[in-house]
């Protein structure tokens, strides 16, 4: 029987081969913050303007995700993203901040 001989590192890459992989999810929280809506129903918009096309409809309660860190130059819009992933614009005076679920991290 003839004696192989290995390297340190050869060694570390042969065990760490033999260790089965585990899955990781990485998870950040989204990195403006959340609003929640306060009316019954609240257009996201493509743009900032409140003749802008509707891209979806938000209820009350639901959960937008913040996409900037400062709305509007007026403050009147924010950009968010849907639980749907739809990103647009809403009237901030329609929502109010909240905290952002665990379910939202990105």
């Amino acid at each position: 029987m003839a004696l192989v001989k290995l390297s340190a590192s050869a060694i570390l890459a042969v065990a760490l081969l033999s260790i089965p992989a585990q899955a990781q999810t990485v998870t950040t929280r989204p990195a403006y913050g959340c609003f929640k809506v306060s009316v019954a129903e609240l257009n996201v918009r493509d743009k900032a303007s409140s003749t802008a096309t509707v891209l979806a409809t938000a209820i009350k309660g639901e959960t937008l995700v913040k996409r900037r860190r400062y709305c509007t130059l007026r403050g009147f819009w924010c950009a968010v993203t849907t639980n749907k992933g739809i990103q647009g614009f809403a009237d901030k005076s329609m929502m109010v901040v909240a905290p952002c679920p665990s379910r939202l991290a990105q």
